[in-house]
């Protein structure tokens, strides 16, 4: 019986062991990522800093390292944000519905327009993303080199809420909820 469970034991592991290493071998010769590329999987997104024999490592964006099955990620698939070069910067503003909207969605295109940083092709835009409660959700969809990715959406978000605030745009603010406290006879509060 104890011969039993220990050769079950041995077969599982072989069984992953031999996964992982055919999802190794997959990586080396049909390259969905290589050393340096920003990619995601698993959820866990950050950059592949080795691709060993058994598993590879991931270094988050906090700095923290991950080191993941080969044959899980080989399971679950991955997404190369780095590969094409370029990335979507997707950014979504809520305009209040009081507010000039057609104004509002020009000074964001405005803005996505004279930063240098947003490719030309593909062009950029400014879509409605969807009616809120608060008001209208635009979403600015420029595309920038993979390199500039953070940087540039972050300065596109402050200036595009600078930019609607000097034009006298007001960017919505979620409703504040009341909190209310409930006072049970006999318990002290």
């Amino acid at each position: 019986m104890g011969v039993g469970i220990v050769l079950v034991v041995l077969a599982v592991a072989l069984s992953r062991s031999l996964e992982n290493l055919a999802a190794t071998v997959i990586f080396i010769v049909f390259r969905p990522f290589q050393l340096g590329d920003d990619v995601e999987t698993m959820g866990i997104r950050g950059v592949v800093e080795d691709i060993q024999l058994f598993n590879t490592v991931i270094r988050q964006f906090d700095h923290s390292v991950a080191s993941l099955p080969n044959g899980a990620i080989q399971n679950a698939g991955v997404v190369n944000h780095s590969r094409t070069g370029i990335n979507w910067a997707a950014i979504e503003v809520t305009v209040s519905y009081d507010q000039e909207l057609a104004r509002a969605q020009e000074v964001i295109l405005a803005e996505l327009l004279a930063d240098d940083r947003v490719l030309a092709t593909p062009s950029p835009e400014v879509v409605v993303l969807r009616l809120d409660a608060e008001g209208v959700v635009f979403q600015a969809q420029p595309t920038v080199d993979h390199d500039n990715l953070w940087p540039s959406l972050s300065d596109l978000q402050l200036r595009i809420a600078a930019r609607l605030r000097n034009e006298g745009i007001a960017i919505a603010v979620p409703p504040v909820q009341p909190v209310r406290f409930d006072h049970h006879p006999g318990h002290s509060a």
